[in-house]
Parts: C-alpha cells; sequence; structure tokens
C-alpha cells in the first residue's frame, strides 16, 4: 500500500517550550494524524489542533446502533484529512462510500483509509461488496475475525461493515477488500491502550465469556484473557462441571495479571491470588503437639498428605507410617493402604509457615487402632473388651 511518505512530525508546528499544533497547509487530503477530542456538540466531534482552529469530525462515525457515541472529551482518536469545510478543517476515521467516486476509494487505498461498505450477496469464493457506485470483492477468509467460512456464510446482504482496500487496478473496475484487516487494525489500537494498564501485578475486572478444560476466558475490554485452572482457586478442582459452577458464564470477575505476551495477544489472570494466603498466619493456628483431624487429599510415595483446612496440607512422612506400624516398609505402595478423602487422625510434629510445610505423625498406632475397633465389634453378651488394658499387658 502507498501513502504520502510523511509522518506524523510533519503535520506540527512548535516554538521551544510550546505544544505541538498542527500546520494545517502541511497535510494533504489522506494524511493521517492522532489527536484528541476537545468537545462534542450538535452531532460533530471537534478535534483538538492547538491551532486557531478545531478540527471536526462527524460524530455518526463513533455513534452505536443505539446511538450512544462511543468516545468522549479526551479520548484520543487516529483520523485522515478530507479538507476544508465551512465548520472548519474535515477529519475522517472511515471513508463513507456511498456517494463516492473512484478518485476517493484510490485515495483510500493509497493511504490505508478505512471505507465503509455494504455487503450486496454471496458470491463464489467471498462477497461482493457495494461502495458506492463501486463494487468489490471479499473473500471469504478476509471477512470478519479469525473465523471459519461456515460462520462467514450467515453474513447477510445489506449489512453494511467497514473495509481497508487491499487491491485496486483498473481504474477502480478490480478492487479487492478485507472486512478481517481493518478489525485487525482496530484490535491492534486496542491492545495498544490495554498494554498501558494490564501489566503483570495490575488488577483488572472482566467478564467470563467462555470454559475450557484448561481454564476460563474473561473479556477484559477487548481482549480475552485465560484464568487457567490452577489459578481459579486454592483447592483443587475436580473437573470442567465444578469449574462452571465457580465461574459462571457471563460472571463479572476481578482478578490479577500474572503473564503478558504482547505479541501473541495473550495475558494470564488469576482469581486465587487476590484471596486471602491460607498459609499466612498458620504458626499461630498450628503448634507442635495438637491433635487435627481431616481427610487424605494426596498420597505419593513419601508420605500421605492430609487436609487441616481449605488451601492447607501437611504431610505424613512414610517414616511415621512405618514406626506407627500402618506401613510394613518404606517399599509399600501407600496409594492402597490409604485412599483420598478418608478420615486421618494425626498429631502436629512441626510448623514451618515461611517454608509452607507442616509435618505430622499418626495420632494412632496400629495396634491402638485395632484395639478400638475390636472393642466396637465385640458383642453385648460377652464380657466387656477393654482396649487401653490390653495394651498395657502388651507393655508388661
Amino acid at each position: 500500500m502507498e501513502n504520502s511518505g510523511k509522518t506524523q512530525n510533519d503535520f506540527f508546528d512548535a516554538q521551544p517550550g510550546e505544544k505541538p499544533s498542527v500546520d494545517i497547509r502541511r497535510l494533504a487530503k489522506g494524511d493521517k494524524i492522532d489527536t484528541t477530542v476537545a468537545g462534542i456538540s450538535g452531532g460533530i466531534i471537534f478535534l483538538d489542533l492547538n491551532a486557531k482552529t478545531e478540527g471536526v469530525l462527524d460524530a455518526s462515525e463513533f455513534t452505536d446502533e443505539n446511538g450512544l457515541i462511543k468516545i468522549q472529551e479526551g479520548d484520543t482518536v487516529s483520523v485522515y484529512f478530507m479538507g476544508e469545510s465551512p465548520d472548519g478543517p474535515k477529519f475522517t476515521s472511515k471513508f463513507n462510500t456511498e456517494n463516492s467516486g473512484v478518485e476517493v476509494l484510490e485515495q483510500a487505498y493509497k493511504n490505508a483509509i478505512p471505507v465503509e461498505g455494504t455487503v450486496e450477496k454471496e458470491i463464489k469464493g467471498g462477497f461482493e461488496i457495494k461502495l458506492g457506485k463501486n463494487r468489490a470483492f471479499c473473500p471469504w477468509s478476509q471477512m470478519g475475525g479469525r473465523k471459519d467460512s461456515k460462520e462467514m456464510e450467515s453474513v447477510p446482504a445489506g449489512k453494511k461493515m467497514t473495509f481497508l482496500i487491499q487491491e485496486f487496478k483498473d481504474n477502480g473496475r478490480n478492487i479487492v477488500v478485507s472486512n478481517r484487516a481493518f478489525l485487525e487494525q482496530e484490535n491492534k489500537k486496542i491492545i495498544k491502550e490495554i498494554q498501558k494498564a494490564v501489566k503483570p501485578g495490575s488488577e483488572v475486572e472482566g467478564t467470563v465469556v467462555s470454559i475450557h478444560p484448561f481454564g476460563a476466558f474473561v473479556d477484559i475490554g477487548g481482549i480475552q484473557a485465560l484464568i487457567p485452572v490452577s489459578e481459579i482457586c486454592r483447592r483443587k478442582i475436580s473437573g470442567i462441571e465444578e469449574m462452571r459452577e465457580i465461574l459462571p458464564e457471563g460472571t463479572n470477575v476481578r482478578a490479577m495479571v500474572i503473564r503478558t505476551d504482547w505479541e501473541r495477544e495473550k495475558v494470564s489472570l488469576s482469581l486465587k491470588a487476590l484471596e486471602r494466603d491460607p498459609w499466612q498466619g498458620v504458626a499461630g493456628r498450628y503448634s507442635p503437639g495438637d491433635k487435627i483431624s481431616g481427610p487424605v487429599s494426596k498420597t505419593a510415595d513419601f508420605g500421605v498428605f492430609v487436609t487441616l483446612e481449605e488451601g492447607v496440607e501437611g504431610l505424613v512422612h512414610i517414616t511415621e507410617l512405618e514406626k506407627a506400624g500402618l506401613v510394613p516398609d518404606s517399599k509399600t505402595n501407600i496409594r492402597k493402604v490409604f485412599r483420598t478423602g478418608e478420615k486421618f487422625n494425626a498429631e502436629i510434629l512441626s510448623v514451618d509457615e515461611k517454608g509452607r510445610r507442616i509435618s505430622l505423625t499418626p495420632a494412632e498406632s496400629k495396634e491402638q487402632t485395632e484395639a478400638t475397633q475390636k472393642y466396637f465389634d465385640s458383642s453385648h453378651g460377652e464380657e466387656t473388651y477393654n482396649p487401653f488394658a490390653e495394651l498395657l499387658k502388651k507393655k508388661k
């Protein structure tokens, strides 16, 4: 694509210590500048050129289907110079091609200015687009964002859309346009703005848009960020159904940014980073010698993990299991002896809050457990069985 070859600095004048102002005399039709909105009134957006006069822009270019203007005073906009008008220097964010001729379309092509067009009908390989008095072709692959052709087939005739002209040949008789290129250009602007606020450690708000086995996607103002399943909460999530219970689609959430990769337009978030750390103050809640009872959360070759509270686990090392006679030796497959979820009574040996470690030992030995079970299993007709007396005999 051709352009005027000028940079934005070519259009601005400034004396030392002064704010640069736009020199209208240097602007040619189609030249692009970035400026700010000075005000909005009577269907006109006034642009701050820091000159004797303000630029004007038709407010309809930034008005949504409900009639609401999507920008406000102070916002930065990228606009193209159209020429002088009775209201002042006129600019546009995109060309309305309803009454435009070939010259306007060629100018839009050379300066990469977006153009508005109307979908006429579906034809082989894509769509016929009406650009004023001219016809253009938009391939399926260039209609919409990164979607497949099946979704593109649903674009209705008569729909107004914005395009970038990719090819302009034979004096306008052969024009190829792309809606996708325009959307990607707009997306880059959105990402540029989001980058200013979205940094690792910052907090953002968004809406859950979809749930997947690996996590939840959240819209944070134009881009979708991922909350990995491991970052949803501090406890282990059993599956996608539990994820849907915690984060139903449409839910508004507040999360912390943990990673950004702007080259690939990827942002990772964490909900659990904003939760209270359950290990904070754990040394004040648990002390050596305390008796606890909790479910087995997981097993490993080196021992059994027991949940003390949500987010806090203690480890019963295999050597402690051996001492208590709960496993024969270190070669025992612990997973066959203890099942996840079953109750485990233990005593705290040590608490390391900084290292996030709590060591446990079984509160009962195998002999105590068997003696207690024998007591409960004994029939009422028999002489009462005293497990503690039996243990005392064994010790003697």
